[in-house]
């Protein structure tokens, strides 16, 4: 077996990773949106909050697992950075036609 293909891996992430917005503390890369996380699991689908709370709530459980597969694999020789965006604008990468 060859040694592995990838070394460095970024994960793309979002401040609401972090905490919720409008908070008055400042937050660092020990923090996370464990409110989110409870919010979501307890709304109804009714609940108009349920689709931002749940994106939330994805953020911060995959940052987690991404981080804690890291520490508990020490054995692997992969480097992980984790872009924490506060907005991100991307381009389509499939071409359409305006017609």
């Amino acid at each position: 077996m060859g040694s592995p293909s990838v070394k460095r891996f970024v994960l793309t992430s979002s401040t609401i990773a972090l905490g919720m917005p409008g908070g008055d503390k400042e937050l660092g890369a020990n923090d996370w949106n464990d409110d989110a996380v409870e919010l979501a699991e307890g709304l109804s689908e009714k609940d108009e909050r349920k689709g931002k709370m749940s994106y939330a709530s994805s953020k911060v459980q995959a940052e987690k697992a991404a981080w804690d597969y890291i520490h508990q694999n020490k054995f692997v020789s992969l480097s992980l950075s984790s872009l924490r965006a506060f907005f991100l604008i991307m381009l389509s990468l499939l071409s359409f036609d305006s017609k």
